[in-house]
């Protein structure tokens, strides 16, 4: 996750790509201005979720007590999504809205398989939901958008320079994760907007080897949006994913 973040706020920023792996050489990062869809639209509709967890649960040693991440309106009522991890074992929830409206929220559910994360504010937010794209759609070299909670500040292009697998040490695994970059600071919960200006992935994790054989190439891990709607009615009506419990055996070897 993300401490202390600062700000990026240069939206070229290829110079990295092109000195770290010389198949990128020919990409080229659009600048927000130069997107077709309005940006502005788009970052209205990403909100701060903040969350507060008892000073004695289990992930408060490692996650922190009080965190901050992103979150996108996803429903009408002011359904929101966000990166799970930021809101396990929440004790209280609060939405924030680019517009400045302030509004307690309820955890709806976290599918600890897909790492998504919902909350559901009790305070109308006037945020309408962020439409959902294909990421099927979307290849190696493809710009994206980023975008978390902030503003132009926290805007800024990016490239998919893998799609692949993921294997967390956590027993935590994704068959088809989108790898950006450069790196987004601001990554929890983060929105990627294909350049339709539709929802492709939500932000999890800054990696070190965004690239396969570039281990030097820092960049992020998003959650394919796709994840999503086949699990959405279980989270809604049963807050944990209906599908067939397996038992797991973690080990730690030395």
């Amino acid at each position: 996750m993300n401490d202390d973040p600062k700000p990026m706020n240069g939206h070229r920023p290829v110079g990295l790509l092109h000195l770290l792996h010389p198949s990128l050489k020919s990409a080229d990062l659009p600048a927000l201005d130069d997107l077709s869809f309005d940006v502005d639209d788009v970052i209205a509709r990403v909100v701060q979720v903040a969350a507060a967890t008892m000073p004695d649960a289990l992930t408060a040693r490692m996650l922190g007590d009080e965190r901050e991440g992103s979150g996108i309106a996803i429903g009408e009522d002011g359904l929101i999504l966000t990166i799970g991890y930021v809101i396990l074992e929440a004790a209280d929830v609060t939405i924030t809205t680019d517009a400045g409206i302030v509004s307690p929220a309820d955890v709806v559910g976290y599918d600890y398989e897909s790492g998504f994360g919902l909350v559901q504010a009790t305070v109308p937010l006037a945020v309408s939901p962020l439409g959902i794209g294909d990421p099927a759609s979307l290849k190696e070299n493809d710009p994206v958008l980023i975008v978390s909670f902030g503003g132009h500040d926290n805007a800024m292009t990016a490239l998919i320079v893998s799609r692949r697998d993921f294997a967390g040490y956590w027993e935590y695994m994704l068959d088809d994760a989108f790898f950006t970059s450069p790196p987004h600071p601001n990554w929890s919960g983060a929105a990627m907007i294909g350049m339709d200006g539709k929802l492709m992935g939500l932000g999890s994790l800054f990696v070190n080897d965004a690239l396969p054989g570039a281990s030097d190439l820092p960049g992020n891990m998003f959650i394919p949006i796709n994840l999503l709607e086949p699990i959405l009615p279980a989270i809604l009506s049963r807050r944990f994913r209906a599908l067939q419990q397996r038992p797991w055996l973690g080990l730690f070897t030395a």
